[in-house]
């Protein structure tokens, strides 16, 4: 902003030092040819005008186009940082719902099963019903403008970190959603067994999955704080993102029902096996 003020300001005075020389040589040949008492002061002054006038209006022409391009260059990037921080918001959310479910489908299969040994970890597991449907991730081309400051770096780090965590959330999700599928239909179903393949393929994205419930929280937020930062940086404002990505307090980890502790002890040696 400063350098623009001031290439605004170099070009006024190169407008007015320009003009005044110019009068000062129109008035001195005047001097020389006509004679003191007869030096035409008026027409002196209309040929300056007549020269610098346009110069003068190519300066104001010139700071008008280049404010009015600032401040579409800004609006385009507020647009852009909000409809990453609407994204941001909406990836979180669904996070926080599938993490709410499943918590709630566990403790409700425990409740139901128990856990004495007879059950694979599979069981207190059922298919989901919640799809992430199409997903609008943050453009992040139109976000370049965030990488000129050390806040801004940060938190298009940390905006791509979260869009992969969330791409590998949705395809052990989905994943896991058909081997439960088919492990139900054995169990339940065909009264049989699941072999070993769908046994390990399962508990693998089981441990994954929990690992993910557990841990991706943190990412999520770190990012949303980031992004808060940035914007204030850029904008001297968060754009209402401390509002439209605060999720609902049932949703909060504090306010889930605990993973039973003999399913975390199960899921641990599954992770270290």
């Amino acid at each position: 902003m400063k350098k623009r003020w001031g290439i605004f300001f170099e070009l006024l005075c190169m407008i007015f030092i320009g003009t005044t020389i110019l009068s000062a040589v129109a008035f001195g040949i005047s001097w020389a040819v006509f004679g003191r008492a007869s030096v035409p002061f008026e027409k002196v002054w209309d040929f300056s005008k007549f020269v610098g006038g346009p110069l003068f209006g190519a300066g104001i022409a010139f700071y008008v186009n280049d404010r009015v391009h600032r401040d579409r260059k800004r609006e385009d990037e507020k647009r852009a940082a909000s409809g990453a921080a609407f994204a941001l918001a909406r990836l979180y959310g669904d996070f926080m719902t599938v993490r709410y479910s499943l918590r709630r489908i566990v403790d409700l299969r425990f409740k139901s099963l128990g856990f004495d040994g007879r059950h694979h970890v599979a069981s207190y597991f059922q298919p989901h019903r919640f799809t992430f449907g199409k997903v609008d991730y943050p453009d992040l081309p139109s976000l370049r403008f965030l990488l000129s400051e050390e806040t801004g770096r940060q938190a298009f780090a940390k905006i791509q970190a979260v869009i992969r965590i969330y791409m590998n959330l949705v395809d052990i999700h989905d994943e896991l959603n058909k081997d439960l599928i088919e492990f139900r239909d054995l169990e339940e179903k065909e009264k049989k067994s699941p072999s070993s393949s769908i046994l390990n393929d399962t508990t693998n994205l089981i441990v994954d999955l929990v690992h993910h419930l557990e841990t991706d929280e943190r990412q999520f937020v770190d990012c949303l704080d980031a992004l808060r930062e940035a914007l204030v940086a850029n904008f001297s404002d968060d754009l209402g993102l401390k509002e439209f990505a605060c999720p609902d307090k049932a949703y909060l980890a504090e306010n889930l029902p605990p993973w039973p502790p003999h399913f975390i002890s199960a899921i641990q040696k599954m992770s270290q096996g």
